[in-house]
């Protein structure tokens, strides 16, 4: 056997160790079942008009898409002019839910 062979045996292990998921690490993983149920895509008007949404739309959309059903992590926001007068904006959220 030679000296690469044995370090490779060697490393191994230490690699899998490193790279296995460790009980903290498991709050912010979705598991298989929850995952599949996350194939709804929603849409939702997350506010009316206003002219700062830059500012604040995503938060908007994930405190109301929590009502939702929306799956952890899953919340996207746009916002649009939707024919308003010119300025002013509607901010829209999205989902994929159970």
């Amino acid at each position: 056997m030679n000296t690469g062979s044995i370090v490779v045996i060697l490393a191994s292990p230490a690699v899998v160790v490193m790279a296995a998921p460790t009980q903290g690490d498991s709050s912010n993983i979705l598991d298989v079942d929850k995952r599949q149920g996350c194939s709804r895509q929603i849409k939702w008007e997350a506010g009316g008009y206003e002219t700062d949404w830059n500012e604040h739309c995503q938060q908007h959309c994930e405190s109301s898409g929590i009502g939702r059903g929306c799956c952890t992590g899953t919340v996207n926001n746009h916002i649009e002019s939707s024919g308003c007068f010119p300025g002013w904006n509607v901010c829209r959220g999205t989902c994929a839910a159970n």
